[in-house]
């Protein structure tokens, strides 16, 4: 086994040998890996990689389960980091969470490997600079403006052209704690809310908000000459003002719909101008009636999805935890195909803000319900998977929980 420079201490082999009759095919370093990250590791073993996990967390003993080949720990030195990968003739960096995405692109540029592009980081990072840099590219936007600490003056403007706006934290992570304003009195009962429920930031983001569906995507990209190619992987609707209420709903689109292929075409140019060059990634996207499909915002990396557990079974191989293991497929087999999910039965994700005892109780007793997580731990959020081969009877359920969430 080669030696690895401090601070970097392997704790089991990182040359263990691949499997008996399984090709060699390289290594490959996961960055901060998380639950998501960690789905990387069987689709690399699958095709003969191995899987070195690199971590920011103390290392200590490895579990007896534990799936990678390797461990090292980062010390905070990209630099060293990139020589003793280099050393290692590591050949792909994957971010093993969305965090870990400006790290992994790091080490790959430093490395020659493929990585999103560092000179455009902020147009992925902000949601202001999102718009800023679609507008660059000609693409259409939805109405976007940076607002400092709480002013009025700027938002009476806004309220002006548009009837209601998303007050969001800048980061495109937070995106889910967005509140919805319609005048200058609820931005201000707002503030104090997304304070409490995101970091700090310098500045705060005012977007118009889409007047129906809003549509999250997950994507995967790869290199692919000049430019590169964007697959959509799996595409959910979520109907709006659902995400004011206890119970979000987000349905799988199938692939082949008009609405799927429309904003599958309109997120190539959108996700190239951000600079969004490997990986995966998930986009929020809605349609405005004067400008068509507009992509709200990206967050690149590995998502952590209650669906991946099950999308197998659901919609088939090719597409099965696509989100999560499309890149890694993609380089491990080059001749292999990804495809967006095609759904044969109807597939729902659902979202339980909180979870009380009448909702859990509620949520167990569904006909549709293929599998839950964070159920069984407390006040939530919780997430189920609910499928049938007839939509209607995920509705039914869904208006049970709906039901369950208002009881006193």
């Amino acid at each position: 086994m080669r030696r690895l420079i401090p601070p970097y201490v392997p704790q089991i082999p990182i040359l263990s040998p691949a499997a008996e009759g399984t090709p060699r095919a390289g290594l490959a370093a996961i960055v901060t890996p998380d639950e998501a990250g960690i789905r990387y590791v069987s689709a690399l073993h699958e095709h003969g990689w191995r899987a070195l996990s690199l971590t920011t967390e103390p290392i200590g003993v490895a579990p007896v389960h534990f799936p990678y080949d390797g461990q090292l720990q980062f010390s905070g030195d990209v630099a060293g980091a990139a020589a003793t990968l280099s050393s290692l003739d590591v050949q792909i960096v994957l971010a093993g969470s969305p965090r870990a995405v400006r790290l992994a692109d790091e080490l790959a540029a430093r490395l020659a490997l493929p990585g999103n592009d560092l000179f455009l980081q902020g147009y992925r990072t902000d949601i202001a600079e999102t718009a800023l840099a679609l507008r660059g590219a000609t693409l259409p936007t939805a109405l976007t403006v940076r607002v400092h600490g709480q002013q009025t003056a700027l938002p009476s403007a806004v309220f002006s052209q548009v009837p209601e706006v998303v007050l969001h934290h800048p980061d495109p992570a937070y995106s889910d704690a967005g509140i919805p304003c319609r005048s200058v009195q609820d931005l201000q009962a707002a503030w104090a809310r997304l304070l409490e429920t995101t970091p700090p930031a310098d500045t705060y983001v005012l977007q118009e908000r889409p007047p129906g569906m809003m549509y999250h995507l997950d994507t995967v990209t790869v290199p692919a000459g000049i430019a590169p190619e964007h697959r959509v992987t799996a595409l959910w609707a979520q109907p709006r003002d659902d995400d004011l209420t206890l119970v979000q709903r987000f349905d799988l689109v199938r692939g082949e719909t008009l609405i799927a292929r429309c904003l599958s075409r309109c997120l190539q140019p959108a996700l190239t101008a951000l600079g969004v060059r490997f990986g995966p990634s998930r986009a929020r996207m809605a349609l405005l009636p004067d400008r068509g499909p507009v992509l709200l915002s990206v967050v690149p990396g590995p998502h952590p999805d209650i669906a991946v557990h099950t999308m197998r079974d659901l919609v088939g191989d090719a597409a099965a935890q696509a989100a999560h293991l499309a890149t890694a497929r993609r380089l491990c087999a080059p001749g292999g195909r990804d495809q967006a999910p095609q759904a044969s039965r109807a597939v729902a994700k659902i979202r339980l803000a909180s979870c009380p005892p009448a909702v859990a109780t509620a949520a167990r007793h569904l006909p549709t319900r293929t599998a839950d997580e964070g159920l069984d731990s407390g006040p939530g959020p919780a997430w189920l998977l609910l499928t049938a081969d007839d939509a209607a009877a995920i509705d039914r359920d869904v208006a049970t929980l709906k039901s369950a969430a208002t009881m006193p």
